[in-house]
C-alpha cells in the first residue's frame, strides 16, 4: 500500500456540484473515486463506529436520475474482531490516518472494492435468480493464507492442484453456504496484506469475523437478489471517520 507524505486540499465534481473531499486522497485517486461512482449504478456502503468497531451498518445505494439514491433500511453486519484497517482495493490510501489491514490481524478491509463473484455451498440450478458469475464450493476447496505460497489469497480446488500450502481455510462451512468475494489485495496479490476476505453468513451464535463482513441469511439472500453484475456494483467500507468526508457523494 502506498503511503502519501503530502497533505493537500482537493475537490471532486460529482453531480455538477464541486464536493470537498478528504485530504488523504492524492488528485490522481479523487479522479478515480470519480469515474468509480460513475460508472457503478449500485453501491453497498458499510459504516462502523470507529476503527476498532467490530460492528457495523450497511445500506444499498442505487443510481437513479443520475443519481445514487439509498434504497434499502440500516443491515446490522459484523465485521472483524479488531474492527478495519486500510485494505488493498481499487483505491489506495494514506497509512498514516488509521491502522493498516494485515494478515492475521482479525480487521475487515477499508476502502473501496469491486465484487467479482458469487460463491456458495448450493448447485446453480437452485440459484437461477441470481444475476451474477456464481461459483459452487465443496469440501475439495481451500482459500490459502500462507503467505508463503504461490496460491496465497486464491480459492483453489485440491483436486486441480498439488497441496503444498501450509495454512489454509477450508470453505465447506455452513458459513459459507452463501457468499460474495470481496476483492481486496487481489490485483495484484501482496504477500501479507491479508486474504479470504468475503460477505458470509454469521452463523447460528452471530459474532465478529476474523476479517470478513458477515450478517444474517435474511440480510444476505436480500443483498444477493439485489447485485446485478451488469450495474458494476462497489463496496465502499469505512469507518464513520472517514466516511464523512465522502458522505456528500450520498446525499
Amino acid at each position: 500500500m502506498k503511503t502519501f507524505k503530502y497533505i493537500c486540499i482537493i475537490s471532486l465534481v460529482f453531480g455538477g456540484r464541486i464536493l470537498p473531499l478528504a485530504s488523504n486522497f492524492s488528485n490522481q485517486d479523487s479522479v478515480k473515486l470519480k469515474n468509480l461512482l460513475q460508472k457503478s449504478e449500485q453501491v453497498i456502503i458499510v459504516v462502523s463506529k470507529d476503527w476498532n468497531a467490530p460492528v457495523a451498518e450497511m445500506s444499498y445505494y442505487e443510481r437513479s436520475e443520475g443519481k445514487l439514491k439509498a434504497v434499502s433500511e440500516g443491515v446490522h453486519v459484523f465485521l472483524g474482531k479488531a474492527g478495519l484497517g486500510w485494505g488493498k482495493g481499487l483505491i489506495d490510501f494514506s497509512e498514516s490516518n488509521g491502522p493498516t489491514k494485515k494478515e492475521g490481524d482479525k480487521r475487515s478491509p477499508a476502502g473501496v472494492f469491486s465484487l467479482p463473484y458469487v460463491f456458495g455451498l448450493l448447485p446453480v440450478d437452485s440459484l437461477k435468480w441470481l444475476k451474477f458469475p456464481y461459483q459452487q464450493i465443496s469440501k475439495l476447496n481451500e482459500c490459502v493464507d500462507d503467505t508463503a505460497s504461490d496460491f496465497y489469497n486464491k480459492i483453489v480446488n485440491t483436486l486441480e492442484k498439488k497441496k503444498t500450502w501450509r495454512s489454509s481455510e477450508n470453505m465447506d462451512d455452513p458459513d459459507y453456504k452463501y457468499g460474495i468475494v470481496i476483492s481486496h489485495n487481489s490485483s495484484p496479490v501482496e504477500k501479507g496484506c491479508g486474504s479470504c476476505i468475503f460477505f458470509h453468513l454469521t452463523g447460528p451464535k452471530p459474532k465478529p469475523t476474523a476479517g470478513c463482513t458477515a450478517m444474517n441469511e435474511e440480510s444476505l439472500l436480500k443483498l444477493l437478489h439485489w447485485i446485478d453484475v451488469k450495474k458494476r456494483p462497489l463496496l465502499i467500507q469505512l469507518p464513520k471517520s472517514e466516511f464523512e468526508k465522502i458522505k456528500q457523494l450520498f446525499r
